[in-house]
């Protein structure tokens, strides 16, 4: 169930709406935690791609598919540039790139996001993996404190200037996810 990361980054794009950046931190966090536990159990998935990554936005889950070109690998066989786990994190990092590119290009140099997967070391990728986590929470937090400030300013607006400023506030947090309903205090006079 769900949606394809990159047709519902096209859609997004096509209405132009935003595509939110605790989302796009999603997506990277979770491609580590899966890459990391598959690479445990011997698998390597040799396709990472948006395509194959689903977001379902009722469960806040995602998906992945298409696992026929994946690999099985002794886990105690030592790594070499073309050994599979090196191949899915060399994709990992291309898809990241034109995901962020497209995205959200500020959290490239907040990441310090790979250009390219030429330098990937375990200590590199455990690091950029604690890097995409940190900032994922990070923005997740400040999203609830968000949705908080909203809920509580919302209670405040009395008239119809206060909420057209309150309104105009929502655009800028809706890149960090942070979505504010309107009452229906906040329709224009005479429309209620």
């Amino acid at each position: 169930p769900g949606i394809a990361i990159s047709n519902l980054l096209k859609n997004l794009l096509q209405k132009n709406a935003s595509f939110s950046q605790t989302l796009v931190l999603k997506v990277l966090s979770s491609l580590f935690t899966l890459l990391s536990r598959v690479h445990a159990q011997g698998i390597a998935w040799n396709d990472v791609k948006m395509e194959h990554i689903f977001w379902d936005e009722t469960t806040n889950t995602l998906s992945f598919i298409d696992w026929g070109n994946g690999l099985f690998f002794d886990p105690a066989e030592e790594l070499h540039p073309q050994h599979p786990v090196n191949l899915d994190y060399q994709q990992f990092i291309s898809e990241g790139n034109l995901l962020l590119n497209q995205i959200a290009p500020e959290l490239i140099s907040e990441i310090d996001w790979p250009q390219d997967a030429s330098n990937l070391t375990p200590e590199v990728l455990l690091q950029l993996q604690h890097r995409v986590e940190y900032m994922e929470a990070h923005l997740t937090m400040r999203v609830k404190e968000y949705q908080l400030a909203f809920d509580k300013s919302s209670r405040q607006v009395d008239s119809w200037p206060s909420c057209r400023i309150f309104s105009s506030s929502n655009k800028r947090w809706e890149s960090w996810a942070c979505r504010y309903n309107p009452r229906p205090l906040c329709s224009p006079p005479g429309a209620l």
